[in-house]
């Protein structure tokens, strides 16, 4: 009896070391955008690189989120991090993220040209600043500068066009953009800024997705089928939690729960 214990207890043993590489691998293929203060966006790419664009100010919260996605073998939080806008909505989450590291560069798009001095001076990440038309190659993922600060992000059945750090008046200039390459296609746009009609005439996206660097007192309790308007994704991270768009999936969005 003992021994045949014994033996059962080792055929375990030996399928949990043989599951552990698939339970801690992390979640590829994926586009994450989570509630915090300020704008990010967190993409794993196919085989496992990893872009942030834009850092929010709410650090402890932005190195949690990635830290959900990292294994403990990888040293450093990110490859890459892209910043749209200029510093005061990602001064916090970027000094944390780069003291945990950056493994290849940080990229700056020219609304951020001006700052990036202040930063590139005191870190060993290299920098890079972006020019209009520039583009990188992740896996299957291109992301390429259509403006000063904006950006495409797209994969084989899908794009974003992120517009989160533009004032209105800088994305009532966007004239030259063209129409999504795709059928879905989803515009993330400033959170209490009404998309410019001509802008989205142009891209002509399938639904909208609100971003914010705003803190509400108290916290908005509006449901996301609440603020649907026609046949628009009207979401918002405040408001319906962090959110995941599959990549290989690309027509699903899906949310958690909004914290109490």
């Amino acid at each position: 009896m003992t021994a045949r214990f014994w033996q059962i207890i080792g055929v375990c043993m030996v399928l949990i070391v043989m599951a552990l590489p698939w339970w801690l691998a992390p979640v590829d293929d994926q586009i994450f955008i989570p509630a915090l203060v300020g704008d990010a966006i967190y993409v794993r790419t196919q085989h496992g690189q990893r872009i942030l664009i834009d850092t929010g100010n709410d650090a402890p919260r932005l190195l949690e989120f990635i830290g959900r996605y990292t294994p403990f073998w990888q040293k450093n939080v990110v490859d890459n991090v892209i910043l749209t806008q200029p510093g005061a909505s990602w001064q916090g989450g970027l000094a944390a993220v780069l003291a945990r590291g950056v493994t290849n560069q940080l990229i700056w798009l020219p609304a951020t040209h001006e700052v990036a001095p202040h930063v590139c001076n005191t870190t060993t990440t290299p920098c890079q600043l972006a020019h209009v038309g520039q583009r990188w190659q992740f896996d299957d993922v291109t992301i390429q500068v259509d403006s000063d600060n904006t950006l495409w992000l797209k994969w084989p059945n899908g794009a974003l066009y992120v517009a989160q750090g533009g004032t209105t008046a800088q994305l009532n200039a966007i004239t030259h953009s063209r129409p999504c390459p795709v059928v879905f296609c989803m515009l993330i746009y400033p959170w209490r800024i009404t998309p410019p009609w001509q802008l989205q005439r142009t891209l002509h996206p399938s639904g909208v997705i609100y971003s914010t660097g705003q803190v509400q007192e108290p916290p908005a309790l509006l449901s996301m089928a609440d603020r649907r308007v026609a046949h628009e994704w009207l979401l918002h991270e405040q408001l319906d939690g962090d959110l995941f768009i599959d990549l290989r999936h690309p027509p699903h969005i899906s949310h958690t729960a909004p914290e109490e």
